[in-house]
């Protein structure tokens, strides 16, 4: 990494940052940290990596999970892990990489596991209806919700920057693999800030024959 984070870092401190809000959308919770950047990541961070997450305000591995960081920070940090892990990928790859990675560190929790097994008696519908709100529980400011468009094809729309949707879709791809269900998601722009993350339903676990 090196090059490629050090001169990110660079510009990222040498600039001034737009305006990340959008409707108070300011803050996210160090869960978000932990679960990406010291569970999810393979293999762990290296130090360049690290001190370069704490010139912008992350402590590596000590992230405070009941504290509010800025919603910019955690996008840079985001940014320089991209840049790192999944140099070879184009940045919509690499941020559906992340948001996949993120999702397996959730697992990781007592909580993700149990939260999982629970999915597998769902289907990717419940999961899609449940995402918005577990997604505000660490981030209070985004605007997000879900909506049905036909009976195998279900919506995520979010108020944001396109990153934040691929990572979205990256972790719900992820989290509707591991509860042993197939389906398509696909990010698209419906609006300036405006994402649409759709889900289209291949098959579902309780649709397999003998499943109990």
């Amino acid at each position: 990494m090196s090059a490629a984070v050090m001169s990110t870092v660079t510009l990222l401190e040498s600039s001034s940052k737009p305006d990340e809000t959008r409707d108070g959308d300011k803050e996210i919770l160090g869960h978000a940290f932990r679960v990406l950047f010291e569970n999810g990541l393979s293999p762990k961070p290296p130090r360049t990596l690290i001190e370069a997450w704490k010139k912008l305000g992350y402590r590596y591995p000590q992230s405070v999970e009941q504290k509010l960081y800025p919603v910019s920070v955690y996008r840079e940090c985001v940014e320089l892990a991209r840049r790192h892990y999944f140099p070879a990928l184009s940045y919509d790859e690499g941020m559906l990489a992340l948001g996949r990675a993120s999702a397996l560190g959730a697992t990781k929790s007592r909580l993700g596991d149990r939260f999982i097994r629970l999915l597998r008696f769902t289907g990717p519908a419940v999961q899609v209806w449940l995402y918005p709100w577990m997604m505000t529980q660490g981030r209070p400011g985004l605007r997000v919700k879900a909506e049905s468009v036909g009976s195998n094809h279900h919506r995520m729309v979010m108020h944001t920057e396109r990153g934040d949707a691929l990572l979205a879709a990256g972790s719900l791809e992820f989290d509707i693999n591991a509860a042993k269900n197939k389906a398509k998601v696909i990010v698209t722009e419906a609006d300036p800030g405006c994402y649409h993350i759709d889900v289209h339903v291949l098959h579902t676990s309780r649709t397999r024959k003998g499943h109990r």
